[in-house]
C-alpha cells in the first residue's frame, strides 16, 4: 500500500491506499493498466468522474488527465483534484467531517 501525507489545520495527516493511479500528459494513458479488472470502463481513455472524483467503482479515485474532465481544465486541476480526493479519503478514514468538491466554474 501507499500512504499519502497532507496538512490541515488539525497537523499532519495521512491516508493509505493499495493503489495510487497517475497518468500524466495531455491525454489519458490509461490503456492496459488493468482498469478493466476494476470494472472501470475508460470512454476514449478517460475515466468518468464524479464532482468528488469517484469513479463507479467505490473507493477508487481518478484526477489529472486521466479523469474525465474538460481538456482546456484537466491539467490545471490535477493539483486541485488531489486535494479533493486527499480530504474526502481523510474524512472517509477519521469517520467525520465534510466531504468536499472539485469547484470547475471557479477555475
Amino acid at each position: 500500500g501507499l500512504t499519502v501525507r497532507f496538512a490541515t489545520g488539525a497537523g499532519e495527516q495521512s491516508a493509505s491506499a493499495a493503489v495510487v493511479l497517475m497518468a500524466t500528459g495531455r491525454r489519458p494513458l490509461t490503456a492496459e493498466i488493468g482498469l478493466d479488472r476494476l470494472g472501470i470502463e475508460p470512454q476514449r481513455g478517460a475515466i468518468a468522474v464524479d464532482e468528488q472524483m469517484h469513479t463507479r467503482v467505490p473507493g477508487v479515485y481518478a484526477i489529472g488527465d486521466c479523469a474525465d474532465l474538460p481538456a482546456s481544465k484537466a491539467g490545471v486541476v490535477a493539483h486541485q483534484a488531489a486535494e479533493v480526493v486527499a480530504h474526502n479519503l481523510a474524512v472517509r478514514l477519521r469517520g467525520h467531517g465534510e466531504p468536499t468538491t472539485l469547484r470547475l466554474h471557479t477555475i
